[in-house]
């Protein structure tokens, strides 16, 4: 099946967000 691109920046923002998320966790540990 092909991958439906109705949201092209949803990976984006979803990497935007996760790479924030890790940013603070990795502050938080060290």
């Amino acid at each position: 099946m092909p991958k439906t691109n109705h949201l092209p920046n949803l990976d984006l923002i979803n990497n935007v967000l996760f790479f924030q998320s890790t940013k603070d966790m990795f502050r938080f540990i060290y």
